[in-house]
């Protein structure tokens, strides 16, 4: 290869790289993402994501010549024995060639999104002409800004600002010209000043590069005065400072750092006459602009401003090794720690002024639109009191500033985050053209891992963490990764292959322990070496009998619990979860209690089937009378206390309803009970829309018949406080609806919604439920008469004869596919998120499914969950599990199902998973 090909080649294969990645970031876009809202976090995933790219091209295009003048390169290239015109020519088409290339790569990979492919026609058309005259404008003006002023951090923004300023200003020309037809005229106008523009430049750098000399004219570097106007300043004392004999070391450190970024402020304030003149044109300009590009860009202009912590940031460091001052600051009579901390100190704070303060004073009521007292959320926890009966202040006060606030705090938020890893990247970089592709490289990075650190159990399908835990602990471990590294590598003049692998090292090393540290706290990984059930069984009172034809039912709904015994008797009691304060509310620390009061059996023992409802209680007897609550239970729950055991209270009277002696089953759901006669005809008792404050009771009610006609075999509960309805020719229904999508639904005498359940059907199980596994499908699991657990069946998408062609229904699949060796299953329950299975021999086996259990179940394993082997009966409360033991008691596991919260609700996340330890809620026979 020719030596100066070889050589360009070299000079920009690290901007054309970082572009390359970039570009092919885009599909790593979540759907939804792209949306051109003014919330601060979308904006900063579109300037990452999409603007990224814009962003490595123009640092491409400059670092073209940029990287020339600031290595110092440039007077040996001007030296060689080639001809001017060859160097342009060489310099100008291989640019163009990695322009091009990822230019490409970036539209490609912006179509392949799934998220621009929904996008009109028009609007991908619009796109990609964009697309094309930004790449025409940055090829040209990273061209002639650089050789024009020398300076890379003004030749950057002249790059991205004329090019905006020539758009709005050929959209407002084309549209007061043709105010009706602005459409047909606008894309050609564009297309031809930005043809105009980008040859305009070309020829102007071709004609600057060719009459190119060592010394430019304007004389050297841009540098702002440091006396004169500005004698009354900071600047100005801080120069006065420096030059008397009783000078302070750190004011001059200070007056040092603030000359380093005097192009910034310079910058800034150029920023600052654009953004008067949009703020000017936004109020006067007669409304909104008719086209929506134009719209756009006056409506997000003040994005622009966060790009200057990106220049803070990347000129700290790097150009003190480009000028050669870092050696000499080095050998400073100044403690090393001192100048580290004020140039980090004045890096984020000048980010912080021009980077969110600045626009939020010239923007504020438009960047913060929710910038406005909200209310108070109704979950406060109080944290401070000052007097008996003085000012309060509750986490909920500090919720409700920090959502008035929350804009700004994003904005200087992405504005720190922004200078400090600028300023990382700056200490490895020799010049600031040569930092600011790396840069972006690194904020993409670290917002990659933040967004996975937010979803990890999508991407591995396993909960390693949840809530904000890797944040609490990543956040620090990686600033402190960051800025040790940084205080490192200042100290180093040379920037070598050693000192990068070196950094690169500490970093896997950091994200790797961060990692193994929040998966082994969130995870209680100190519960493997304590025991987690001090307390041993006690004396069996509850045994199954081989020749019964029944064994113990546990169910529950919402906060009840109940037991019916084989021999007739009914139990039930009433739970509540309560948390132990803040702290044990941040660690999960929340127990199940019993309500005082609320434990009882009924009066009789010989019941056939009992529903405990909201505030009654529904039985049938075994001779099939049919009775209900003399007087319901009261409207809430008793206050919880805590200092006494929960006394027995009387059972509830029931009374018999109707004279007929043909009621066969009873099923309950909070207002509503259903009834199976002997014959095979359903009834229901109740009302959809009950009143509960003056509710009276299931007294006041007459079963009522529904969809006359129809026989049916039986009912009975399932998993999650359904109830199951089995017709005699084999289909099953429940109550309520599933919300599975494509299920099948009928509707019943009183406007009543029931879903079909196919995996309820054809006897595929004596137990089964059903959870969601990934984004595609939810599988249900069955218990078999053979005792053998399987996949019976999964919900998911299926092609249907009966659709439009390419398109696809939800529905039912059903297959048969063994889990496990074990063949003496009883039955299985679930939560939405665990699996938990009762066998035979007395255990409780926790199931775990890392893989599609359909592919791969041979990857399905079952662990112990509990050491004792005398449980009966196990069912689901309160997204717990709950199991009877032989000796009467009841016992809680709090599970993973029951951590999800709505997210417009104020509630304190739990930092860590459930416990492994059970806890004792209830004694059936209490002493």
């Amino acid at each position: 290869m020719n030596p100066l090909l070889r050589k360009e080649a070299r000079l920009l294969l690290p901007g054309f790289a970082v572009g390359l990645v970039l570009a092919l970031s885009i599909w790593l876009l979540p759907n939804g993402s792209g949306s051109t809202a003014t919330n601060p976090a979308t904006t900063l995933l579109f300037a990452l994501f999409i603007g990224g790219t814009p962003a490595a091209v123009v640092a491409l295009t400059l670092g073209s010549f940029g990287r020339e003048f600031a290595g110092g390169t440039f007077p040996f290239l001007l030296s060689q024995p080639v001809s001017r015109a060859r160097i342009w020519w060489t310099k100008t088409l291989l640019l163009a060639a990695a322009v091009g290339i990822t230019g490409g790569a970036w539209w490609f990979s912006l179509a392949a999104n799934p998220e621009f492919a929904r996008t009109p026609a028009a609007d991908r058309t619009e796109a990609l002409q964009s697309t094309l005259l930004f790449l025409l404008a940055a090829y040209s003006s990273g061209l002639w800004t650089t050789l024009f002023f020398r300076q890379v951090a003004l030749a950057f923004w002249f790059t991205v600002l004329t090019p905006a300023l020539l758009w709005m200003g050929v959209s407002a020309v084309v549209t007061r010209l043709y105010p009706l037809t602005y459409e047909a005229h606008l894309n050609f106008a564009l297309l031809l000043a930005f043809s105009v523009y980008a040859l305009a430049g070309f020829l102007l750098a071709r004609w600057l590069f060719l009459r190119a000399q060592d010394a430019h004219w304007t004389g050297g570097e841009l540098r702002l005065p440091s006396a004169g106007p500005f004698s009354g300043s900071l600047l100005g004392w801080l120069s006065r400072g420096a030059e008397g004999r009783h000078f302070r070391p750190r004011a001059a450190l200070w007056r040092k750092e603030l000359q380093l970024q005097h192009t910034q402020f310079l910058l800034g304030g150029v920023l600052l006459v654009l953004h008067l003149l949009i703020l000017a044109t936004r109020r006067w300009g007669g409304g909104p602009p008719a086209h929506p590009t134009l719209a756009f860009v006056l409506d997000q202009f003040w994005v622009f401003w966060l790009v200057l912590p990106l220049l803070v940031g990347c000129a700290s460091v790097a150009e003190e090794r480009r000028l050669g001052t870092l050696q000499s600051q080095l050998c400073l009579a100044v403690p090393a720690r001192t100048q580290f901390l004020i140039k980090i100190t004045s890096v984020l704070l000048i980010s912080l002024l021009l980077g969110a303060v600045l626009p939020s004073l010239l923007d504020g009521s438009h960047i913060l639109p929710d910038w406005s007292a909200t209310e108070t959320p109704a979950n406060n926890f109080q944290v401070l009191r000052i007097g008996p009966g003085g000012f309060a202040l509750s986490i909920g006060d500090i919720v409700s500033a920090c959502r008035a606030a929350r804009p700004f705090l994003a904005i200087a938020g992405i504005s720190l985050v922004t200078g400090f890893l600028s300023f990382y990247t700056s200490s490895l970089g020799r010049n600031t053209v040569q930092t600011l592709a790396p840069a972006v490289l690194v904020l993409l990075a670290v917002v990659l891992l933040a967004e996975a650190a937010d979803n990890i159990e999508v991407y591995l399908h396993y909960p390693l963490w949840r809530s904000v835990l890797a944040y609490l602990i990543g956040a620090p471990v990686l600033s402190l990764a960051f800025v040790a590294l940084a205080y490192w590598n200042c100290q180093r003049v040379q920037v070598t292959a050693k000192v990068w692998r070196r950094n690169g090292l500490v970093l896997l090393l950091a994200v790797a322990g961060i990692i193994a540290t929040n998966a082994a706290v969130y995870n209680r990984v100190w519960e493997l070496f304590v025991v987690l059930e001090p307390e041993p069984p006690g004396p069996t009172r509850l045994a199954t009998d081989p020749a019964s034809p029944r064994s113990f039912e546990l169910r529950a709904l919402g906060d009840l619990l109940a037991v019916q015994f084989p021999d007739g008797r009914h139990w039930s009691t009433r739970v509540t979860l309560r948390s132990q304060g803040l702290a044990a509310g941040l660690s999960g620390e929340w127990d199940m209690i019993e309500i005082p009061g609320e434990a009882s059996f009924l009066e009789e023992t010989n019941w056939a089937s009992v529903a405990s409802c909201y505030r009654d209680v529904v039985g049938v007897r075994q001779d099939g009378t049919l009775w209900v609550s003399e007087t319901p239970r009261p409207l809430g729950l008793r206050v919880v206390s805590t200092q006494a055991r929960p006394a027995a209270a009387p059972p509830p009277r029931l009374i018999q309803l109707g004279q007929d002696h043909d009621w066969q089953a009873v099923a309950g759901h909070s207002d509503l009970v259903f009834l199976l006669k002997t014959n095979g005809s359903l009834w229901t008792l109740g009302s959809l829309r009950a009143d509960w404050k003056n509710w009276a009771g299931f007294k006041s009610f007459v079963p009522e018949q529904v969809r006359a006609g129809q026989t049916w075999s039986r009912i009975f509960h399932v998993h999650h406080g359904r109830i199951a309805f089995e017709t005699v020719d084999g289909q099953t229904w429940v109550y309520p609806p599933e919300a599975q999508q494509g299920s099948e639904a009928l509707t019943l005498t009183g406007g009543i919604l029931v879903t079909r359940a196919p995996q309820l059907e054809g006897q595929r199980a004596t137990a089964s439920t059903w959870f969601p596994f990934g984004d595609a499908r939810s599988f249900t699991l069955g218990v078999g008469e053979d005792g053998v657990m399987r996949v019976i069946g999964y919900w998911g998408r299926r092609p249907e004869s009966n659709v439009p062609a390419g398109r696809q229904a939800w529905g039912f699949m059903p297959v048969s596919i063994e889990l496990g060796t074990r063949t003496n299953w009883v039955t299985v329950a679930d939560n939405r998120q665990d699996v938990v299975a009762l066998d035979q021999d007395g255990t409780l086996w926790k199931w775990q499914f890392p893989a599609d259990p359909i592919a791969h179940p041979e990857r399905a394993v079952a662990t112990r969950l509990s050491r004792r082997s005398d449980w009966l009966a196990l069912t689901v409360s309160m997204d717990g599990m709950v199991a009877l033991a032989a000796d009467g008691s009841l016992w809680f596991w709090a599970m993973e199902g029951r951590r999800t919260y709505p997210a417009e609700s104020f509630a304190i996340q739990p930092l860590l998973c459930a416990s492994r330890r059970p806890q004792r809620i209830a004694e059936i026979f209490r002493q």
